[in-house]
C-alpha cells in the first residue's frame, strides 16, 4: 500500500502521536532523523497519506492524526510486538505461578499488573456476565479524555460491560486480537488488546483497553507473554 520512504513517515507519525498525544505537524516529523526529508516534501506526502484515508485533520489544527484505518494499516502490517521488559516478565511471572491463589483472584492480580504496566485499564472475563475491571484512572487521566463527551462515552461502555463482553465472546475466535474503531465493541475512540482462551468447554478473556493511541505493539507484548504464562 505504501512505499518504503511513506511507512516510515507514518510510523514515525504514529510513534510521536503515542507519546504526545497530540496532532502531528511536518515540521516536527521533518525533524526527525529517520525521516531526513525537507517539511515541502513531507507536507506532499502527508497529503497522500491523508488521501488514502490514513491520517486526518482533527478539527482546525495544522497536524495530523491517524484514521481508525490508519491504525489498523499500522497494526497490520508495519507494527512489530514489543517483549516485555525483564522486570515486567518477572513481575507476571511471579503472579501467574503463586500456588497459594485462588485461579480468580490470580487472574485479578494479572489484570492489576497489566493496567500498571501499560498505564491503561484491564479486564478480565471469568464468564459472560463476570467481567473485573482496573485501571480506568489510568485512561480517564489520558489527555483525551478531558472532553466530557469521551468520558461519558466510556462510562456508558463500564455501565454495559456484560453486554460487551458478551459481544466480544461471541464475535472473536480464540487467540490474541488488536480492536480498533467501529470493529472495537468497547467503543470507536478506544482501542483494546484482548486474549480469548478456550478449554475444557469454558470460556475466559483478558486484556487491555486504552485510548485509541495507546501503544499497541507493548500491550500486544503484555497480553502475548502473559497468555503463555497462562497456558503454561
Amino acid at each position: 500500500m505504501l512505499e518504503p520512504r511513506k511507512k516510515q513517515l507514518f510510523s514515525s507519525l504514529i510513534a510521536e502521536h503515542i507519546r504526545s498525544a497530540a496532532p502531528v505537524g511536518s515540521r516536527v516529523l521533518a525533524e526527525n532523523p529517520d525521516i531526513r526529508k525537507s517539511s515541502a516534501t513531507v507536507r506532499n506526502d502527508l497529503v497522500e497519506l491523508e488521501e488514502k484515508g490514513l491520517i486526518t485533520h482533527p478539527h482546525t489544527s495544522a497536524g495530523r492524526i491517524p484514521t481508525a484505518k490508519g491504525w489498523k494499516y499500522y497494526i497490520e502490517e508495519l507494527m512489530q510486538e514489543q517483549q516485555p521488559a525483564h522486570k515486567a516478565q518477572e513481575q507476571l511471572a511471579r503472579i501467574a505461578s503463586d500456588k497459594k491463589l485462588e485461579v480468580q483472584d490470580m487472574l485479578k492480580s494479572v489484570a492489576r499488573t497489566l493496567a500498571e504496566l501499560s498505564e491503561n485499564a484491564s479486564i478480565v472475563a471469568f464468564s459472560r456476565n463476570d467481567v473485573y475491571y482496573t485501571g480506568l484512572s489510568n485512561i480517564f487521566s489520558k489527555p483525551e479524555f478531558s472532553e466530557l463527551e469521551l468520558v461519558r462515552n466510556m462510562s456508558e461502555v463500564i455501565d454495559h460491560l456484560d453486554e460487551v463482553v458478551e459481544k466480544l465472546f461471541q464475535s472473536v475466535k480464540p487467540g490474541t486480537h488488536v480492536l480498533v474503531g467501529q470493529e472495537n465493541p468497547f467503543g470507536a475512540d478506544c482501542g483494546a488488546v484482548i486474549h480469548k482462551t478456550q478449554a475444557e468447554g469454558r470460556e475466559r478473556m483478558f486484556g487491555i483497553l486504552g485510548p485509541m493511541r495507546m501503544n499497541y505493539a507493548e500491550s500486544r507484548g503484555l497480553v502475548t507473554y502473559t497468555a503463555k504464562l497462562l497456558t503454561n
